[in-house]
């Protein structure tokens, strides 16, 4: 069960925040931090409060209401909730921080920058205390004690993190939080699915000062490896298989896992042949040094934008006996993979299942595609049966469709089933 929040823009209203426990954590009664995206590093979504439960959850009643002054809009972010002080981003991207037991406001901060940003990232050192998060393409660091930006992070407690190595007229952004470790923020960004999109990268900054600490090229440089996988001259114009929603840490092995998203363009790779790592993959990276570990591909030569959606989540599977600390991700296609964290053996059996010729000048799919046996979500368009006619209906409009799974795009219509927003988004 994940943590229940509600939330009314303007206003952030506090009901509750608190689950149900899990086996690895104890019931506990009293106050817990929710010091990262999605509860930790390992992205569990999981609390171990247990004051309120479902026996008691329908007696819950308004505690406070905060007003954020702006215009209606979309609230993205999820909020921290550290020592007792809530922080959190507004619409427009204004940071705050409130006395989360009574919702007073203790400071705010406007970038001036504004974009959409899922949330926000801590870091302590001693009593050196810091809240991080992006808007748009600038990584901001403030001190959580008052919201006042860190001259020494930076340029006035600002980064640029566009990359410098290339030219792009593409959008750029940071639109999930990244990971925290040690001295370190672990970033990935948001680009356009076209061909002026970035290369995809991952890198870590310096919590201290903001500078660049290691970068892994999910689109390999000429004579790295996975290049291979590309044709000859894809590389010097290929864009995407960025990093876009979000990674998850194994703290204790300093493992990243980072699942990346589609070479570009999207629907059309005849300047990009090949299997195209390490885009559609799940990759899992030495988060002090950016060297990959393991990597596996769930869609080679992607044509249905299925890129990764959500962040992996960090899980224990029991398997013959013994307990495998394991790393599941879930697909747009509505599967789900799990994976050994050290090793990347696979936890459940996957079949090979064929692509469809493509009838575009130059096109030339993947012959198969690995796909796990396990799914969370429909795999076959129905048609409706609320009534004879709406059926006919709907028999009518798609009777010229291809419907065949892995039909790559053609001039026509082709039925994607799962959506390329289908399955799981957003984690």
């Amino acid at each position: 069960m994940r943590c229940a929040q509600r939330v009314v823009l303007p206003a952030l209203i506090l009901l509750l925040y608190a689950c149900t426990p899990g086996p690895d954590s104890p019931p506990v009664d009293g106050d817990v931090d929710w010091a990262a995206y999605l509860g930790d590093s390992a992205r569990q979504h999981y609390s171990p409060l247990t004051e309120i439960n479902r026996g008691n959850v329908d007696q819950l009643v308004e505690a406070w209401v905060y007003r954020s002054g702006e215009p209606a809009g979309t609230m993205y972010t999820s909020p921290l909730v550290v020592d007792g002080i809530l922080y959190g981003l507004s619409p427009q991207l204004v940071a705050f921080a409130l006395n989360a037991a009574t919702g007073e406001e203790l400071w705010r901060f406007d970038p001036e920058l504004g974009g959409a940003q899922r949330g926000l990232m801590y870091w302590e050192r001693g009593e050196d205390r810091r809240i991080f998060f992006n808007a748009g393409k600038i990584l901001l660091a403030l001190n959580a004690a008052d919201g006042t930006p860190l001259e020494s992070f930076g340029e006035h407690g600002r980064v640029d993190v566009t990359p410098r190595e290339v030219e792009r007229t593409g959008y750029l952004s940071v639109t999930a939080p990244g990971v925290v470790f040690e001295d370190k923020l672990i970033l990935g960004f948001t680009t356009t699915e076209n061909a002026d999109s970035f290369p995809g990268s991952v890198r870590a900054f310096s919590a201290v000062d903001g500078s660049l600490v290691w970068q892994f090229d999910t689109i390999p440089k000429p004579g790295d490896p996975g290049a291979e996988t590309w044709a000859p001259g894809a590389l010097e114009k290929a864009g995407g298989a960025n990093v876009w929603t979000g990674m998850a840490l194994d703290e204790q092995r300093g493992i990243l896992f980072a699942p990346t998203g589609s070479a570009t363009p999207d629907f059309y790779g005849a300047n990009r042949l090949g299997d195209n790592l390490f885009a559609n993959s799940l990759v899992a990276i030495n988060a002090r040094t950016g060297e990959r570990i393991w990597h596996y591909q769930v869609i080679r030569h992607d044509l249905w934008d299925r890129d990764n959606p959500s962040p992996p989540t960090l899980v224990r599977l029991v398997r013959d006996g013994t307990t495998i600390d394991a790393v599941a991700l879930t697909t747009k296609s509505g599967h789900l993979y799990a994976f050994d964290r050290e090793t990347g053996e696979l936890m459940y059996p996957i079949e090979y299942q064929s692509t469809l010729p493509s009838t575009l000048p130059g096109e030339m799919p993947a012959p198969l595609q690995p796909v796990s046996t396990v799914t969370i979500s429909r795999q076959e368009f129905e048609i409706t049966n609320r009534s004879e006619e709406a059926a006919a209906s709907v028999r009518e409009k798609i009777k010229e469709w291809d419907q065949r799974k892995w039909a790559p795009p053609r001039v026509g219509t082709v039925l994607f089933y799962p959506w390329y927003d289908g399955g799981a988004e957003w984690g």
